[in-house]
């Protein structure tokens, strides 16, 4: 991380790894969304939120990418949102935005785009990226479908980027998109995006040959793609504009099931506490250069392969703030009269309400639990419930008896 700064790079992390246990199953999410996974997480944010050069985190990577998927899975994305947005604010340094990553399914992009857009700022994304392979070879603008891309996020009002982008069904790559991606025909929309993928790997997306001995060589994509940076316009901070986010989700998104409500949290303590990890930290270069052999496309030896400070982004942290932001976690509000408690805010924490006078507050999801009244003592409600439904089923057995008498 402290050569990606020197070189005046930043990162947006996926929190999310392919190991099991680290990321939500996109079919039955509620058997992934647990502890331990929200404890990954969370280290993954205490590692990484240190670092001024972490751009932003990813929440996941297109969980929602068939009909299945989009039935069960959109409200836990949502909740994995709002649940690191709540450690962040509690545990981090600074302000980090939390985005997700979307398939670019035309029957899901737009409907889930809105939903995780929508509602409350702590549970709703910072921006919006879209994994888009449309572009291939010889396009244009209109031919490779970009137009209608644009069209559809035009009155989004969070930040869009192309999280994924980069077809390589025409090889060589030529990367005409990028002209595009930073053209006044985009610029409006979509912030920039990023190239799929640096390494080479066997699905053939790679711009740099990595060897089993880690020496290096640049491939014929990353000269196409070096050039197509160079020729790109210069986007404008004119060319972009503000939309108000939509502060209530709509009842019905197509194709996605937004009915179910997000589900409670099981980090809230972590959230309050946070967790035991390795903060990331800047260090001292001694060497900025490698020892392993880096070669160019025709195969020579690259000479200089020492990293040049081009901008100081260790500087702001320096000296980090003695104790993290005091943004908490919203508390249950305390009623003013009896009234019924207050489930729907974040975190789910509400277990009794003492009022005024002496009357026995029962949470109405757990109707059975032990309650404390304001005089201190307690009443075994269960026992209480149990007694209460069988005089009402005698009575009832009663009621039916006389009437049939009668």
């Amino acid at each position: 991380m402290t050569l990606l700064a020197e070189a005046g790079i930043y990162l947006i992390l996926d929190v999310n790894s392919p190991r099991i246990g680290e990321s939500l199953n996109r079919y039955e999410p509620w058997t992934t969304y647990h502890e331990k996974y929200l404890e990954h997480i969370f280290k993954v944010v205490e590692q990484f939120s240190h670092y001024n050069n972490t751009l932003a985190f990813f929440a996941g990577n297109e969980v929602v990418n068939d009909d299945q998927s989009a039935m069960v899975s959109p409200n836990y994305i949502k909740a994995v949102v709002r649940d690191l947005k709540y450690y962040l604010a509690n545990q981090s340094p600074r302000k980090i935005p939390v985005g997700y990553s979307a398939a670019d399914d035309l029957k899901y992009r737009t409907s889930l785009a809105q939903y995780l857009e929508c509602g409350d700022e702590m549970s709703s994304v910072d921006f919006y990226g879209v994994n888009s392979y449309q572009w291939c070879g010889e396009q244009s603008f209109v031919s490779s479908g970009y137009d209608r891309l644009v069209d559809d996020y035009r009155d989004y009002s969070l930040p869009l980027i192309f999280s994924e982008y980069g077809c390589n069904e025409v090889k060589p790559r030529t990367f005409q998109e990028v002209r595009a991606v930073y053209s006044s025909s985009m610029t409006d929309v979509f912030s920039g995006g990023l190239i799929y993928e640096f390494s080479q790997e066997p699905n053939d997306y790679g711009l740099v040959q990595i060897y089993k001995n880690h020496s290096a060589q640049v491939l014929e994509d990353f000269e196409a793609l070096k050039k197509a940076y160079h020729d790109a316009p210069k986007a404008k901070l004119s060319d972009f504009r503000a939309v108000e986010r939509p502060q209530r989700c709509e009842l019905v998104y197509p194709n996605i099931n937004t009915m179910n409500p997000l589900p409670d949290t099981f980090g809230l303590d972590m959230i309050t506490r946070g967790v035991r990890a390795p903060r990331g930290k800047y260090v001292d270069l001694h060497k900025r250069g490698t020892s392993y052999t880096i070669y160019d496309l025709e195969g020579n030896v690259i000479e200089d392969t020492e990293v040049q400070q081009v901008i100081d982004l260790k500087e702001p942290l320096a000296a980090p703030p003695p104790s993290p932001p005091t943004r908490k976690a919203p508390a249950v509000p305390e009623p003013k009269d009896p009234v019924e408690p207050v489930y729907d805010e974040y975190p789910k924490k509400v277990a009794t309400v003492e009022e005024e006078d002496d009357h026995e507050v029962v949470n109405p999801r757990r109707p059975f639990e032990r309650k404390k009244t304001s005089t201190g003592s307690y009443r075994d409600t269960a026992v209480l419930g149990w007694i209460k439904y069988l005089v009402s089923v005698m009575l009832g057995v009663v009621v039916v008896e006389v009437v049939r008498l009668m």
